[in-house]
């Protein structure tokens, strides 16, 4: 049965003389199915809980067709084209930390400065660092997304009005080369200049990574992830896992747009103790997690 190939624990058997197990998450396989085949993913779902077998005619296609989405996830890469997905790609502290800023000190300037801790030379991705930031100035929040924001219960009304004219100013941005070293400086109103800080260090991680490691498939963070997972199923007891909650504060130094979603997405589904939610906003919102986050301590 072909409907009986794909377990409902997110966990693929792809069948196949050696019977190889495949590891992959429901959402990501499902996405895929879905727009590859919109018109027999209605009628036959990815995954399916019961067993059913199909006529001899759909049963072949279909399975080939299974079977190219499922390379096409093995074989996707990890980096996307837009770093920053949009104003909600972002930690809620910042936000947290923006609407006290709008209500204390929206006169306020300030100077924000980019350190590499480890001295790596950075100047070679001074150019993709620069049209990648510059792409911010193109992000703005939409009716759904102010929709979500209503939702947390210490967003204030005329801080959410706010943030659906706020736009990314660059005339606040310095970028550059200074004492061989790549500089990056904010230079503002802190209300203006506060939102910069995560997407800008996720830009910096990203290209830097995808220059790095270009052919880094989204196959092997998951791999390593589900490692993790057996070892804590080796090394700890039910009641330990039980007790053991973990929450996604991972944007600002995130290998990838792609990879933290992934990530967040296997987590939230397959984590052996408990998954709480993630700082990022973006993703609470798209994966149905709860936001965490208070304050900095740049506040």
């Amino acid at each position: 049965s072909v409907h009986n190939c794909y377990t409902a624990h997110h966990r693929v058997l792809l069948p196949s003389p050696d019977q190889a197990t495949l590891y992959l998450p429901q959402e990501p396989f499902d996405r895929h199915w879905q727009q590859a085949a919109p018109d027999i993913a209605r009628s036959h779902p990815p995954l399916s809980q019961k067993a059913g077998r199909m006529c001899s005619y759909c049963a072949p296609p279909l399975f080939q067709m299974r079977h190219a989405v499922l390379e096409t996830l093995m074989s996707e890469s990890v980096f996307a084209d837009r770093i920053v997905q949009n104003l909600l790609d972002t930690d809620l502290y910042k936000l947290s930390m923006m609407q006290a800023v709008l209500h204390n000190y929206p006169n306020v300037d300030v100077e924000w400065e980019f350190r590499c801790r480890n001295g790596e030379d950075l100047r070679p991705y001074l150019n993709d660092i620069r049209e990648q930031l510059e792409q911010l100035s193109e992000l703005s929040l939409g009716p759904d997304q102010l929709s979500f924001l209503e939702g947390i219960n210490f967003m204030k009304p005329d801080f959410l009005r706010f943030l659906g004219l706020f736009r990314f100013n660059l005339r606040y941005l310095s970028i550059g080369i200074e004492n061989d070293q790549l500089f990056i400086r904010l230079r503002g109103p802190w209300l203006h200049v506060i939102l910069f800080e995560v997407p800008l260090l996720a830009t910096v991680s990203e290209v830097r990574n995808r220059i790095r490691y270009p052919d880094v498939l989204l196959s092997q963070p998951r791999e390593k992830l589900y490692r993790k997972f057996e070892w804590l199923q080796a090394n700890a007891s039910s009641e330990e896992l039980a007790e053991l909650q973990v929450a996604d504060f991972g944007t600002r130094r995130r290998f990838s747009y792609k990879v933290q979603e992934e990530v967040v997405t296997v987590l939230k589904h397959e984590f052996p103790g408990r998954f709480v939610g993630t700082s990022n906003m973006h993703l609470a919102r798209q994966l149905d997690l709860k936001p965490l986050g208070t304050m900095a301590h740049e506040w």
